[in-house]
């Protein structure tokens, strides 16, 4: 019979310790402590904390890590270990939570104490998306989408326009206004030149200030009149146009801050002391948003028809060439309407499927 032996080898490893000058990393013991905001300056924070002893570290010192965060997203910031102050972004229109902790060529030790603060406004990002559309022989429909950091109440959007060629900009074509609705994603530019080049940008705004600019080239072309797509619409019933001033206010100390409620804007309209105004507040204002058709032919302009549910003639509006939009006076909400909107290019005219509007329900008008 074959026997098969098997040897055991057995290494010894050497101990780590201080006979061999290895030095064995473990978890810091030491909190760093007395995290604290020393100032707010633009979009940046400046925060100081007390050092930790060498000692508590149990390994080869590396610094700090400061983590900040909110609700959606967080940042780690990497100190040098001979610093004990940072310069770090902080996330606007929201509370911000901070800690500080020390670490070593291996672990991270323990965190500090948390802070946190409510942090102001500030500049939005630019929409991403952005796109234009020739419709007629002379204008262009915009569109884009939201920022997607808002940073703060947002406004609006600023439209940009200036004539442009290879060779100049023509100044004195530039012009610019504003959407003042932070939910209408598209804009009308009327009376352009055929043939031209057009530079065209966009930036939202908030009650801080303005996005970087989103831009686009282009050229105005011949067009020849066809049967428009059939359009969509939407309807804002009792609109009013946002208040700049109700809505964004100074904001308070950022430190001192005892609930949890953003406190840098008053978004409330007081509907009461409005309608209080008129003899019927069933009779507002409504905006009608002409949507068209881009993928085909927009067609160059449009109007609307509208009727009271069961009344047997539509009123006729008067064709709209310069904006998107309009607006009925004295629509009463109180009612159901069926509305109609008509694309047009020249002679062409193709109506939009018949939407019919809800009863709107206002409350009783308080004594004062």
């Amino acid at each position: 019979m074959l026997l098969i032996g098997v040897v055991v080898c057995l290494m010894v490893y050497p101990i780590l310790g201080e006979s061999n000058n290895i030095i064995r990393d473990l978890v810091p013991k030491e909190a760093p402590q007395n995290l604290s905001i020393i100032d707010i300056h633009g979009k940046y924070l400046q925060v100081e904390w007390d050092p930790v002893s060498t000692d508590s570290v149990r390994g080869t010192f590396r610094g700090y890590l400061v983590r900040i965060w909110n609700h959606a997203s967080s940042q780690v910031y990497a100190i040098p270990p001979e610093v004990n102050r940072a310069s770090i972004e902080f996330f606007p229109y929201s509370r911000n939570f901070l800690t500080v902790s020390a670490r070593n060529n291996k672990f991270i030790g323990p965190p500090s104490d948390a802070i946190s603060f409510d942090a102001p406004q500030g500049a939005p990002n630019y929409p991403t998306l952005f796109e234009a559309h020739q419709i007629g022989n002379s204008s262009l429909l915009l569109q884009w989408n939201m920022p997607t950091q808002p940073n703060g109440i947002l406004l609006g959007y600023k439209i940009y326009c200036t004539e442009v060629n290879s060779t100049y900009v023509n100044d004195a074509t530039s012009f610019s206004f504003i959407v003042l609705d932070p939910l209408k994603f598209q804009t009308k530019l009327s009376d352009l030149r055929p043939g031209a080049t057009y530079k065209i940008g966009v930036a939202a705004i908030n009650c801080v200030g303005e996005s970087l600019t989103n831009y686009l080239d282009v050229q105005i072309y011949p067009h020849y009149p066809s049967q428009p797509s059939v359009p969509d619409f939407k309807y804002n019933i009792n609109y009013e146009e946002i208040d700049t001033d109700e809505i964004c206010i100074e904001p308070v100390n950022h430190f001192e801050k005892e609930d949890d409620e953003f406190y840098m804007t008053k978004m409330q309209t007081d509907y009461s002391s409005k309608s209080s105004k008129k003899e019927n507040p069933c009779y507002v204002t409504t905006r009608i948003t002409w949507i068209p058709d881009v993928g085909k032919n927009p067609g160059s302009h449009f109007y609307v028809k509208y009727r009271m549910k069961g009344a047997s003639e539509y009123f006729v509006t008067d064709h709209e060439f310069n904006n998107d939009f309009m607006l009925l006076k004295n629509f009463d909400a109180c009612q159901n309407y069926d509305i109609i909107v008509v694309s047009v290019d020249d002679e062409f005219e193709t109506e939009s499927k018949k939407l019919e509007t809800p009863v709107t329900s206002f409350p009783p008008k308080m004594n004062k």
